[in-house]
C-alpha cells in the first residue's frame, strides 16, 4: 500500500502520563514534504514527481471510494520553493479532479470544533422508526449526520427535524448508500421512518 505515514483520520486528544485526557487535539499528518520528497534528507523516500503522482492517485482513490477520511499534508513554504512545489501542485490538481475539498488546518479545526460539540441522546428504534435528540451549539455549513438509506430490508421514507420534513442528499459511504442530513444548532428532535 502507498501509505508511509502513521496517523488517524480525526484529531486525537493529548493526555498526561497519568492518563488524564486533555481537551487539546492534534491532527496526525499523513504526508510531509521533507519526509517524502526531500532530496538531502536521509529519512526521505525521495519520491520523484512522477512516482508521487501515481501514489497520490491511489491514496485519493481510496479516500473517495473506501476510507472517506481527510488527508493531512504539511508542505513547508521554503521546501515548496526548493523542491516540493511540483508535488504540492499535484496534490491540489488531483484533489480538485476528484472533487475533494481543500481546507487549511484552520478550516479543519473550525469544522472539528463544530462536529465535536454535538451529541446524540435518547436514541430509540421501534423496528420502523428511529428517533433521537441531536444537541449542539456551533453551526458549520459542511456538517451533516448520516442515516442508512436501507436497514433490515426497509428503506428510508421520511425524515423530520422538530416535526418538519427535511430533504437529504444521497451519498455512498463504505460501499453503502446513506442519507446526508443537515445539522442545525440547538436541540433537534430527529425522526426517521423506514418502510
Amino acid at each position: 500500500a502507498p501509505y508511509a505515514a502513521f496517523g488517524s483520520a480525526l484529531p486525537v486528544r493529548f493526555c498526561q502520563p497519568n492518563g488524564r485526557v486533555l481537551n487539546v487535539y492534534q491532527q496526525h499528518t499523513h504526508l510531509t514534504d521533507d519526509g517524502s520528497f526531500g532530496p538531502d534528507q536521509e529519512y526521505s523516500f525521495k519520491f520523484s514527481p512522477e512516482t508521487f503522482s501515481t501514489i497520490l492517485d491511489r491514496i485519493y482513490t481510496d479516500i473517495v471510494t473506501r476510507f472517506h477520511t481527510p488527508y493531512a499534508v504539511c508542505i513547508h513554504p521554503s521546501n515548496w520553493v526548493k523542491f516540493s512545489g511540483e508535488q504540492g501542485r499535484e496534490l491540489l490538481r488531483q484533489a480538485r479532479q476528484k472533487k475533494l475539498p481543500i481546507w487549511s488546518f484552520d478550516q479543519w479545526a473550525d469544522f472539528w470544533d463544530a462536529r465535536d460539540g454535538y451529541r446524540i441522546e435518547n436514541l430509540t428504534w421501534d423496528g420502523s422508526e428511529l428517533t433521537f435528540d441531536l444537541h449542539g451549539q456551533t453551526s458549520h455549513p459542511d456538517l451533516r449526520f448520516l442515516l442508512p438509506i436501507s436497514y433490515e430490508g426497509a428503506s428510508l421514507q421520511e425524515c423530520t427535524q422538530n416535526d418538519r420534513p427535511v430533504q437529504w442528499q444521497t451519498a455512498t459511504r463504505y460501499r453503502t448508500a446513506v442519507a446526508l442530513l443537515p445539522i442545525a444548532p440547538g436541540t433537534t428532535r430527529v425522526r426517521a421512518h423506514y418502510a
